[in-house]
């Protein structure tokens, strides 16, 4: 095994050992996440999000779809092509040492996925909205006072 597939081994098995540790010393916090990943949905950002903002501002609307659309393909890129990223499923992650996870009722994968394409669409959507908000309302705020 050369020391690349090593390392990338040990992340995905961090990785998932990280995820299993929320989910046993946080269990109260599963609602919580859920309720993240249903609000940062690709249905939702493409269907809501998206016209949503377009109609308030279009240069984030722009910025925004833009965030989207390179997120989804990044994910179908780095996760579903064999490339280098694409981590295990399931018991694969290590043969003796896998990780306990649970799976929720809208969990469509085997186990835990790396690079994770729910959090990435998060991080990427709410970014754009939260700047553009700090940039329109914070800042002009500041300038009143």
């Amino acid at each position: 095994m050369s020391k690349m597939a090593s390392f990338i081994d040990t992340y995905h098995y961090w990785g998932a050992e990280f995820v299993s540790y929320l989910q046993t010393t946080l269990p109260s916090l599963g609602p919580f996440f859920m309720w993240v990943s249903d609000i940062g949905d690709p249905g939702l950002a493409f269907t809501l999000y998206f016209p949503a903002v377009v109609a308030l501002h279009a240069g984030v609307g722009v910025r925004l779809m833009w965030s989207i659309v390179f997120c989804e393909w990044s994910n179908m890129i780095l996760k579903w092509r064999q490339t280098i990223l694409v981590g295990p499923r399931g018991s694969s992650i290590h043969p003796r040492l896998t990780p306990t996870i649970r799976q929720y009722p809208r969990t469509c994968e085997t186990g835990p996925g790396m690079p994770s394409g729910h959090s990435k669409l998060n991080a990427a959507m709410f970014y754009v909205l939260v700047a553009a908000f700090i940039d329109m309302v914070i800042t002009k705020l500041d300038c009143l006072e």
